[in-house]
């Protein structure tokens, strides 16, 4: 692994790390998530196996356990990890393992999953273009074929019109955090995150950190190059048909 590569990863796990108080009540189950989940999960052989890249502390990933899937969940922050193995309970058919996503080709079993999935926005600290394009290609190789790769992110079409915008903020009763993206001379896009307590001290999160806001139709293009054959595009988890003018994108591709 390349030191930009490791210095990208130690950044995102002090993120995490700063927020895992508050980690499950920013990053909520989302309603209609479980639904569309296992409606997904249906149109497999059971029991369904599941990976979740960036799992944090898991909440999901216990419930859909619960439920009898076989389910694989990894994160790069050992502290969100211990939170999730906590909550394991046996006999049960989960694991948990730290790693990034450069490394699941080589430590999880191709050919494998039915359904993969990375959500909340995390996608986009591949923040390379060429390691973006990869990471269709690994998961394309993790899954059975007919296998379902599952993203969850904002559309990024809608925010990347202005050189900086004031992304969604993710609230909870205790704190918020704010997001804020810009781009350089250069083209490249950079994140800030803020988090801002009851007391409305304002805590920086991570500063400066380059990522890639990946876009719908560039999703479809590196999921067609990597062979996926059919793409879903859609607004939410209840299935309604994406907008260009939403702020949210669920993406399910189908791999050959």
């Amino acid at each position: 692994m390349q030191s930009g590569e490791k210095n990208i990863i130690l950044i995102i796990m002090e993120y995490f790390s700063n927020i895992i108080e508050y980690y499950d009540e920013l990053l909520p189950i989302q309603e209609d998530q479980g639904a569309f989940f296992t409606k997904r999960a249906m149109m497999y052989e059971q029991p369904c196996k599941l990976l979740r890249i960036g799992c944090g502390t898991a909440t999901f990933e216990h419930t859909l356990a619960k439920l009898g899937y076989d389910v694989t969940g990894i994160d790069t922050s050992r502290e969100l990890l211990e939170t999730a193995f906590r909550r394991k309970k046996e006999p049960s058919s989960i694991r948990f393992f730290q790693m990034s996503t450069l490394e699941i080709t080589h430590f999880l079993k191709q050919g494998f999953y039915n359904v993969i999935s990375c959500l909340n926005d995390n996608m986009i600290f591949i923040r390379d273009k060429t390691l973006m394009r990869k990471f269709f290609h690994d998961c394309k190789k993790l899954l059975v074929p007919g296998g379902t790769l599952i993203l969850q992110l904002l559309n990024y079409q809608r925010y990347l019109v202005e050189p900086a915008v004031k992304l969604p903020s993710r609230k909870s009763i205790r704190v918020t955090l704010s997001r804020r993206m810009w781009r350089d001379d250069d083209g490249m896009y950079f994140i800030q995150y803020d988090l801002e307590n009851g007391t409305g001290r304002i805590i920086p999160v991570i500063q400066d950190v380059e990522i890639y806001p990946i876009r719908k139709d560039e999703i479809a293009a590196f999921a067609a190059e990597a062979g996926f054959g059919k793409t879903e595009f859609f607004a939410d988890f209840t299935g309604k048909p994406f907008s260009p003018d939403g702020s949210n994108l669920v993406c399910a591709l189908t791999a050959d």
